[in-house]
């Protein structure tokens, strides 16, 4: 799975026939199949943006531990397809003379701009989408209860800050915080089906601070990465 290329399609639309005109693109594909087998490298321009984007992606594979199961392993796989894109790219745009000459800056520029502007977006959604796991759900939960810093916990705080939670019923969220509740970083309020805010136990943070300044530290060293904090997006 780590080694195709997952895109999150929109809601379809109501199909219609239209004139298409695929001329050129079959002509392409004709010519980069018939392409003769080549040995191609990369001008030294092309090789410094590819250095810089694979140092990248190894930063973002570092971070992303516990982001979304599968994708650090994804994340890990991408140095070696950036190579795979960058001759694609390359061939595409010459396929009758692309393999006579190097691969140039413009194209690795492409394809970082490739990789880290759809290709992981993409795949972060769509790791996070579906697999995730109880485990991972929990560790979402405490680490927004470590970094947020606060001493109560609200059903609807809980909605609000982690992606997951949004959209449960209280008895679902109940369910969802309580091995927190029995590993003593939570007290509910209330007993019964009812309740929708804990107060989070001092010892806690007390106890926890190296930990809630280590996850908070990943958390902006991920959306750094990712772009996220010049996007207005969230790591959780």
């Amino acid at each position: 799975m780590q080694r195709c290329l997952p895109v999150m399609m929109a809601s379809p639309n109501f199909p219609q026939d239209c004139e298409c005109h695929t001329e050129n693109y079959d002509e392409l594909v004709r010519d980069l199949i018939q392409a003769q087998p080549a040995k191609l490298i990369m001008t030294d321009d092309a090789l410094e943006v590819m250095n810089d984007l694979r140092q990248h992606l190894f930063n973002i594979e570092m971070a992303s531990s516990g982001l979304a199961l599968g994708f650090q392993a994804f994340v890990g796989k991408l140095h070696g397809i950036a190579g795979t894109l960058a001759l694609i790219l390359h061939m595409a745009h010459d396929p009758k003379l692309g393999a006579t000459y190097a691969v140039e800056k413009h194209t690795a520029e492409n394809v970082r701009k490739l990789l880290l502007e759809f290709i992981l977006p993409h795949a972060f959604e769509f790791y996070r989408g579906v697999n995730s796991s109880n485990g991972e759900q929990l560790r979402r939960v405490a680490s927004w209860i470590l970094t947020s810093g606060t001493d109560r916990v609200r059903a609807s705080d809980l909605m609000a800050n982690v992606p997951d939670c949004r959209g449960l019923a209280v008895r679902d969220l109940q369910e969802r915080v309580s091995p927190l509740v029995a590993a003593g970083w939570l007290e509910p309020e209330s007993l019964g089906p009812t309740c929708n805010a804990w107060r989070v136990t001092p010892a806690v943070h007390a106890q926890l601070t190296e930990r809630a300044r280590a996850e908070e530290a990943r958390k902006t060293a991920i959306a750094d990465l990712m772009g996220w904090s010049r996007k207005g997006g969230s790591v959780h």
